[in-house]
């Protein structure tokens, strides 16, 4: 499939785990803050929660850095909590796609995208991923919602993966040049993403002209001819 996400990718190597995780981190401890909050208690619970996130913190931190670090971030995954599991599993998943087992990285991204405990950025990337490395042909409902909600964060990237998983997989055309027109006279999209679409969008409009049944495009070009005649 087409590349949709050049930083996601430089951050699913090996060496840029690190930095996928100071990127993303905000993320996770907003969502457990706002989670602490929502949930009240007392003071002594905030502040013993507060302690605990910023320990789970330090822990994935030394899971990444561990010379195993397979074997570390599965450790973590097991005794932590949902928005630090959410990222040691996206860590997890990062370093079975740099071991080419592509599977076992989809099924990762799979049981994010299913969890609704999930931070919903997080959630929002593992499902542009799953429909990107998984097999299963029903994957992209993952995307459905996401495509359609133009304030969430993975909103472009989720049209274009779809755009390409209908193209490729399906041959439909028709679908894939849906999800690239929302790209259309919109000049605050990302560059690159902006580039890509409107690539495609040239690319997929050719296949859709030569997929066309030969009966309609006979049609067309008979119109104007009956038109003349009248």
């Amino acid at each position: 499939m087409v590349d949709i996400f050049q930083e996601v990718d430089e951050a699913l190597k090996q060496e840029k785990i690190e930095k996928f995780w100071h990127e993303y981190k905000n993320t996770i401890i907003t969502a457990i803050i706002v989670l602490i909050a929502s949930t009240g208690a007392t003071s002594f619970y905030k502040s013993w929660d507060a302690n605990r996130n910023k320990t789970e913190t330090a822990a994935l931190m030394k899971a990444l850095e561990a010379e195993d670090t397979g074997a570390a971030i599965e450790a973590f995954v097991q005794d932590t909590r949902t928005g630090h599991k959410v990222i040691a599993q996206l860590s997890q998943a990062a370093l079975l796609l740099k071991d080419q087992k592509i599977e076992d990285a989809a099924a990762i991204y799979e049981t994010i995208a299913r969890q609704k405990s999930s931070p919903d950025n997080l959630r929002d990337l593992a499902s542009v991923l799953a429909v990107r490395f998984g097999k299963d042909e029903g994957r992209i409902d993952y995307l459905k919602k996401l495509s359609n909600n133009p304030k969430a964060a993975f909103y472009w990237h989720a049209n274009l993966e779809s755009a390409t998983f209908y193209a490729h997989e399906k041959q439909d055309y028709t679908k894939a040049l849906a999800h690239l027109a929302v790209f259309k006279d919109n000049d605050a999209i990302p560059a690159g993403i902006k580039q890509q679409a409107d690539a495609l969008y040239a690319v997929y409009s050719q296949k859709a002209e030569l997929n066309r049944p030969e009966s309609e495009a006979g049609a067309e070009k008979q119109a104007p001819q009956e038109t003349q005649t009248n």
